[in-house]
C-alpha cells in the first residue's frame, strides 16, 4: 500500500466503498498511521495491524466509512495467521457485525495447513461466543477450488460446522486459483463480483448486511426442524 495510497483511496470513492478490507499492506509501524491516512478517504476511518517479522510485514487493515460505527478488537496471539478484528455498526441494523480480516502466509506444507485449520477454528468457537453475526474477508493462501486435497476438505467441513457460507467461487488471483475469501454466519451477502484490479489478487466486491433478528429466529428453527426430519428419517432407513 505504500505506493498506492491514491489508488486506494480513489478505489474507495470511485466505487463508493463503505468497506475496505485489504490484506499484504507491507505497512511498518513507524510509518504505518500516515500511508493509511493519505490512502483513506476524509470520511473514513481505519483500523490496522502491523505485522510481526513472522508473517514477513504483510500487515492487514479495515477502512470504514464513517457512517459506521467501529470499535477495534485485539487477537494479537494467533502464530498461523495475522488479522485486524472491528466491531462494525450501522444505525439500520439491528444488530453490529464483528468482521475479522486476515491474512495465512502461503506455507503449503499439511503440518502448517492443519496447524491453521487448528487455530482458526479456535477463533470461530471464540468469536461466535459472543457475536452472532461474523464476516471473515482475506488471503487465506488456500486453493479452494481444488476439492481433491484433503486439507480443502477440511477447511470446507471446518466452516460448514461452524455455521459459516463461502465467497466467492471464481478465481480471485491472477494464477487461476481462489484465495481470497468472504465468508459470513447471520451476515446476508449479495452482488458478489470478482474484478482484476490493483494487484495480482483480484478484488472481490460484495453487499452485505446483518440477517434481521427475526428472520435469524426463522432459519434456527427451520434448521432445528431439518435436522429433527433427518434423524427420523435415518431411523426409518434402519
Amino acid at each position: 500500500m505504500n505506493n498506492k495510497t491514491s489508488i486506494t483511496s480513489e478505489l474507495i470513492t470511485g466505487e463508493q466503498l463503505d468497506v475496505l478490507f485489504s490484506t499484504e499492506t507491507w505497512l511498518k509501524l513507524e510509518t504505518a498511521d500516515k500511508v493509511l491516512r493519505n490512502a483513506t478517504p476524509e470520511d473514513f476511518r481505519f483500523f490496522l495491524h502491523v505485522s510481526s517479522e513472522v508473517f514477513g510485514r504483510r500487515g492487514t487493515a479495515i477502512q470504514f466509512s464513517k457512517v459506521l460505527h467501529g470499535k477495534q478488537m485485539q487477537f494479537d496471539n494467533m502464530e498461523t495467521f495475522e488479522c485486524v478484528v472491528t466491531v462494525l455498526q450501522h444505525t439500520e441494523w439491528e444488530e453490529p457485525v464483528l468482521s475479522i480480516n486476515l491474512y495465512r502466509p502461503p506455507e503449503k506444507t499439511l503440518t502448517t495447513i492443519r496447524n491453521f485449520l487448528d487455530e482458526f477454528q479456535e477463533l470461530l468457537i471464540q468469536v461466535s461466543k459472543n457475536d452472532k453475526n461474523i464476516i471473515v474477508t482475506g488471503d487465506f493462501n488456500i486453493w479452494v477450488d481444488c476439492d481433491e486435497k484433503t486439507y480443502v476438505k477440511e477447511f470446507k467441513e471446518l466452516l460448514s460446522e461452524n455455521g459459516f457460507d463461502m465467497h466467492p467461487k471464481e478465481p480471485t488471483h491472477c494464477y487461476g486459483h481462489t484465495l481470497d475469501l468472504v465468508l459470513n454466519k447471520n451476515v446476508e451477502i449479495s452482488d458478489v463480483e470478482v474484478h482484476d484490479n490493483i494487484s495480482d489478487h483480484n478484488t472481490v466486491y460484495f453487499n452485505w448486511r446483518p440477517v434481521p433478528g427475526d428472520k435469524r429466529k426463522k432459519q434456527d428453527e427451520d434448521g432445528k426442524r431439518f435436522k429433527k426430519g433427518n434423524l427420523s428419517f435415518s431411523q426409518s432407513v434402519k
